[in-house]
């Protein structure tokens, strides 16, 4: 299936806008996952400009199990990460990879082991990995609710939309 984007932001660009069921082997993996499923591959054509900066990719990924690339311009940039969680993934591209004009992004198994996943809501943003990763930050402490003391804690944040 192809997709195609135009700019709309200077400083990111969306890609694609839903999820997609993408099937790698003939049988159904999930009670969940369509019995059909006709893509094996994900492929988007873009405009973009080609400014030679290093810039960031931001997939969301759910039941990633095996090798599933990441491909731009015909170079591999990294592969989607190999969890089953629904999660926000980021990817750097390398400067001078984004040409000025017509790209092309690739997502596809690396290999024909069977493997479900779902893969989407992509964007390009014309800023490093770092200054994307770096735009916030948060404090947290977390207390003991009998003796007001902080209590050593692991935290898991969520995006809901």
């Amino acid at each position: 299936m192809c997709f195609f984007a135009v700019p709309g932001s200077t400083q990111s660009l969306e890609l694609d806008t839903v999820m997609h069921y993408l099937r790698n082997g003939e049988a159904k993996e999930w009670a969940s996952f369509p019995t059909v499923v006709n893509e094996k591959k994900i492929t988007l054509q873009f405009q973009s400009k080609g400014d030679n900066r290093p810039s960031t990719l931001c997939l969301r990924q759910f039941d990633v199990k095996q090798n599933w690339r990441i491909v731009l311009n015909d170079k591999d940039i990294g592969g989607l990460v190999e969890d089953e969680k629904d999660m926000y993934s980021y990817f750097s591209v390398p400067q001078n990879l984004l040409l000025n004009g017509q790209n092309v992004l690739v997502i596809r198994a690396a290999d024909g082991t069977p493997d479900d996943i779902q893969v989407g809501q992509i964007t390009l943003h014309y800023r490093t990995l770092q200054e994307i990763l770096s735009q916030t930050s948060i404090d947290v402490t977390v207390l003991d609710e009998d003796t007001g003391k902080t209590i050593p804690s692991r935290i898991t944040l969520r995006r809901t939309v």
